[in-house]
């Protein structure tokens, strides 16, 4: 069974103050305040945001879940920017020129992957918290310190890519000399199918952590092809959970990055990857087994 908190968010319609639909600029009069009670006691708080309708349009609306709130505010003022700047938007997009290799192994999933590049540099490219934009005029005003930073930003996430195709490479070498009909070359195989997805970037701690993650595997590998039963008993206490957070990730009617408790296991999950693996490699923080099951427990509350 999928977990609820796995599968849907906590996303609610905003009360008549902030009702806001159809905006092709700041939704006009309306300042966000940073959460509002939504029960009699005071208790109960909801996270206003704006959000992305689409191609054309943003609106707002709220969240139980501040994590929730911050990836929609993002989003929405991901689409602004391309409603007040399309030729700057245009030219972003010429400038990423990776070779066919590369973007056939990061990028296989994602045709529109110049389309994620420039998402994930003008995410990138605010001065301020994101969560601190909450009016029309601090909008504006952090607009224009934004045009200045967003090609400069865009670099920056493409050298980041180019350094994680190095590690990519490396690991890929390494899982073609394991034998295709192994647990070992299946687990590799979706884990790698899975850390770049679809839209990979919209989840930046993870991508954060990519370089290391990919050398824990290379080296995971590396030792495999001389013994793989024993990298199957090393991957034995956890592997329940790799099969459980990839059956949420399916099910799910949202990206991971719309999901905060289910994006928070599979970080704990690729540190638990870590830590059974390649021990010497330092984790983020303790992931073993017991954790694992106490974090999942948790998230199907």
């Amino acid at each position: 069974e999928v977990p609820d908190a796995a599968r849907t968010g906590s996303r609610l319609k905003p009360n008549k103050k902030l009702h806001a639909e159809g905006c092709t600029d700041w939704p006009e009069g309306i300042t966000l305040p940073p959460d509002l009670a939504i029960s009699p006691d005071g208790k109960k708080r909801a996270y206003p945001a704006l959000c992305d309708e689409g191609q054309n349009s943003v609106g707002v609306t709220m969240f139980l879940n501040a994590h929730e709130a911050r990836t929609a505010h993002t989003a929405g003022l991901r689409r602004l920017v391309k409603l007040k700047y399309p030729q700057m938007i245009r030219h972003l997009g010429s400038m990423p020129k990776f070779p066919h290799d590369m973007q056939l192994s990061l990028f296989l999933h994602d045709p529109k992957w110049k389309d994620s590049l420039v998402d994930h540099a003008i995410d990138n490219a605010w001065q301020t918290d994101v969560m601190e934009i909450r009016s029309g005029q601090t909008f504006e005003a952090e607009l224009e310190k934004l045009r200045d930073e967003a090609a400069l930003s865009l670099a920056g996430t493409i050298r980041m890519l180019e350094d994680i195709y190095q590690e990519y490479s490396r690991a890929a070498r390494s899982l073609k000399q394991i034998r295709e009909d192994s647990e070992t070359f299946e687990d590799a195989q979706s884990q790698l199918d899975f850390l770049f997805r679809k839209g990979f970037l919209q989840t930046p701690d993870a991508v954060a952590q990519y370089k290391r993650y990919l050398k824990s595997l290379t080296i995971r590998l590396d030792r495999a092809r001389s013994d793989l039963n024993k990298d199957a008993e090393k991957g034995s206490p956890i592997s329940e959970y790799i099969y459980k957070f990839q059956l949420a990730a399916v099910n799910s009617e949202k990206p991971l990055e719309e999901l905060p408790y289910l994006y928070d296991f599979f970080l704990l999950l690729e540190e638990a990857r870590i830590a059974a693996f390649t021990p010497e490699i330092r984790t983020t923080r303790k992931a073993t087994a017991a954790i694992l099951q106490d974090a999942w427990k948790k998230l199907r509350l």
